[in-house]
């Protein structure tokens, strides 16, 4: 005797998910072309499954990582060798200006309020750059210096705040100066990446329990950071030594050299703090929507 065959055992007209073959497709993974339902679709712009939508939000697999010294290091010269390209052209274009003003005033005092006001453009493109790498939205050189330009008040405050009050705790002993710098050692970072919340806060939450942690790595990059710094120095004053004219030259090459230097420790910091958010268990904000991409 045949088997009864019932309208379930009818092939179906459309497209089913391999998850839940009980439920009709809506749309496929556009990265992967894997059909998906309603309860797949993990993202709808672009249609997305979750397994997809991870590697796309975390495509250099960092936003998982824990924090460790270790792990900032790599995971920050990950990010400044992807947006090398990018940083260049940023650094030469503060650098320049920067450099022309050291060369003709001869005065450090002139170059810092430079790179404390105008100059911090360039740390929010940096930073624009290297998010975008980090999680999946990649930004033009002319995106990162608008959003530069945007986040410039939000950066200049969590900056100001941070120096005045590790000044304070320095003026008391140097070790509580110390230790204030170690627990706002994010500020900048949490300023730009999380704008619903206050940065110095976020960051003082986040390296509780990480200081000694952090103490360590910001000796290891600031080595990296000055190591390099003089041997480009050394190499640029030769020069100027041998050229009478090549000293303007020799001043902007130090200081795109200087710039570059910081845009790693920005990865490095960058690093860092995602790590730390996710050691303490939390998620990151919604990407701003000022925030320009292309």
């Amino acid at each position: 005797m045949q088997p009864t065959s019932t309208q379930n055992d009818a092939p179906s007209p459309f497209a089913v998910c391999p998850e839940h073959p009980e439920r009709a497709s809506i749309a496929p993974c556009e990265r992967c072309g894997r059909f998906l339902c309603e309860a797949c679709l993990a993202s709808r712009v672009p249609p997305l499954c979750t397994a997809c939508e991870t590697r796309t939000r975390d495509p250099l697999g960092m936003l998982a990582q824990p924090f460790s010294p270790g792990a900032s290091l790599r995971n920050g010269w990950r990010l400044f060798s992807h947006t090398f390209p990018q940083l260049v052209p940023i650094a030469l274009l503060m650098g320049i200006p920067s450099g022309l003003i050291s060369h003709a005033i001869d005065s450090n005092g002139a170059s810092r309020l430079f790179d404390v006001t105008i100059g911090l453009i360039s740390i929010g493109a940096y930073l624009a750059l290297m998010v975008g790498v980090a999680e999946g939205t990649p930004s033009s050189v002319g995106s990162a210096l608008k959003e530069g330009v945007h986040v410039w008040p939000r950066l200049f405050a969590a900056r100001f705040r941070s120096g005045l009050w590790i000044l304070l705790f320095t003026l008391l002993l140097i070790v509580p100066g110390i230790m204030k710098a170690l627990s706002l050692a994010v500020a900048t970072e949490a300023a730009y990446r999380e704008r619903q919340s206050d940065a110095l806060e976020n960051s003082i939450q986040l390296t509780t329990g990480r200081r000694w942690e952090l103490f360590g790595l910001s000796v290891v990059y600031y080595f990296i950071f000055l190591a390099v710094v003089l041997v480009i120095g050394l190499m640029t004053n030769t020069l100027a030594g041998l050229h009478a004219n090549a000293a303007p030259l020799a001043s902007i090459v130090i200081d795109t050299s200087v710039r570059l230097a910081e845009a790693f420790t920005c990865g490095v910091m960058l690093a860092a703090f995602y790590g730390l958010k996710r050691s303490q268990g939390q998620g990151l904000e919604p990407l701003p929507a000022s925030s320009a991409r292309s």
